[in-house]
């Protein structure tokens, strides 16, 4: 039997003690709030979004950072290991589009409490507001931590054979992730990447979709290449473009950053385009102008363009294109022309950055994975010293895929 104590109580600290705890060893864990999970509680919107079903080969296609650090991680703890976990202690579970799978109750509250519930019986220890001061390294070794006592003035050390580092990266500060482990481990020697808010609304340059604001494109394509292509809804806000489509494409903008982790806008300018109804061509929408022309020329073209999208982004179409709102299909010139498919089709848009850690979902960089080793998530540099979850540098889209990257690392970790 080993001592293992965990700093962080998010999901992969919780389930890096489970881990540790089912191999017999004397777990626990160390958090700063007055609960543990604070972090799971709104996930998913507070439905939680527990897992995906994807096997591993299919969920590494979903990380953005890194996925062949976590091969071995996503094979010894799948997502059906997961849901076995919690199906043997009652949660009912369903799945969704894209594999997403949640509570039945859609209470993420039900979900954090079970696992209470799974570390209670495994005989794990909680020390609730407990703040820890430093971790005790000797000799390239990290034997405990010093920590300060719950409603104390007096620092307390606590002696260890495994200390666990678990908490998070910079995003939703609200919960407690305000960066300690990665300045502490920085501090040791370790290399980290940069951190940026991911999975984050997008901010843009310019004021001409201000007017847009609080009106969602169903089912869109948000673009840069190929490459970098996220289809869904998209949400006009006050600052730029918002919902699952704009979080996602921040992650992507933000997968191939240098080692040097430079955020988004302190890069050249990124031009964003969106494709407003994917499903029709460019040569058929230009077809469809034509003959409404050849039959209907008095019409407004915008009567005929409401039918393709929403009223309002068409009305601000014609507005950044100067072309009179009232245009008739028989009036309308060959430039307006290409200029309303172009919009249509390959709108750009200038992104200024992303929205700060506040409204982040995730942490995009951390501990660089060069310095971890997948198989037990043990730092290459300091003996005795594990990481888990956020705090490092490896992250993936929306869908369950994050906190499935916490529950394998957690489990990877606990392995003592």
């Amino acid at each position: 039997m080993k001592k293992v104590i965990i700093i962080g109580g998010g999901p992969a600290g919780i389930m890096s003690a489970i881990s540790a705890a089912k191999r017999g060893n004397e777990v626990t864990i160390l958090e700063q709030n007055s609960e543990l999970g604070k972090k799971l509680l709104i996930t998913g919107n507070g439905r939680c979004n527990i897992t995906n079903s994807a096997e591993p080969e299919k969920l590494l296609l979903h990380v953005y950072r890194n996925p062949k650090f976590l091969t071995t991680a996503f094979r010894n703890f799948t997502s059906r290991d997961l849901l076995a976990l919690l199906h043997s202690h009652g949660l009912k579970t369903k799945e969704e589009a894209g594999g997403r799978v949640f509570p039945v109750s859609d209470d993420a509250k039900e979900v954090r409490d079970l696992f209470l519930t799974i570390l209670k019986a495994e005989g794990v220890t909680i020390e609730k507001n407990f703040r820890v001061e430093d971790l005790i390294i000797e000799d390239g070794c990290c034997k405990g931590i010093r920590g300060a006592e719950p409603k104390q003035d007096s620092y307390i050390d606590m002696y260890a054979d495994v200390v666990i580092l678990a908490t998070g990266g910079l995003a939703v500060p609200s919960t407690g992730s305000k960066g300690w482990g990665l300045k502490k481990v920085a501090d040791l020697g370790h290399e980290i990447i940069e951190p940026i808010p991911g999975l984050s609304p997008i901010k843009l340059n310019g004021s001409w979709w201000k007017e847009l604001q609080g009106l969602t494109l169903k089912d869109v394509r948000l673009y840069r290449s190929k490459k970098e292509e996220v289809i869904g809804d998209l949400l006009f806000t006050h600052f730029g473009i918002s919902g699952p489509t704009a979080i996602r494409m921040s992650s992507l903008m933000g997968k191939n950053r240098s080692s040097q982790g430079a955020a988004p806008e302190t890069n050249q300018t990124t031009i964003l385009l969106i494709d407003a109804i994917p499903t029709v061509s460019r040569e058929e929408l230009d077809s469809i102008i034509k003959t409404e022309t050849q039959t209907q020329g008095n019409r407004q073209v915008r009567t005929i363009l409401n039918e393709l999208a929403p009223k309002d982004f068409i009305k601000a179409l014609f507005d950044l294109y100067n072309i009179p709102r009232e245009r008739k299909l028989g009036d309308l010139s060959k430039k307006e022309r290409s200029q309303i498919i172009e919009g249509l089709k390959a709108l750009p848009l200038e992104v200024k950055g992303v929205a700060g850690f506040e409204q982040a979902i995730i942490t995009s960089g951390g501990i660089s994975t060069k310095e971890i080793n997948p198989k037990n998530m043990e730092s290459k540099l300091i003996k005795n010293l594990r990481f888990a979850g956020e705090i490092i540098d490896v992250d993936a889209e929306t869908g369950g895929y994050n906190l499935q990257i916490a529950w394998s690392a957690g489990w990877a970790a606990g392995n003592i």
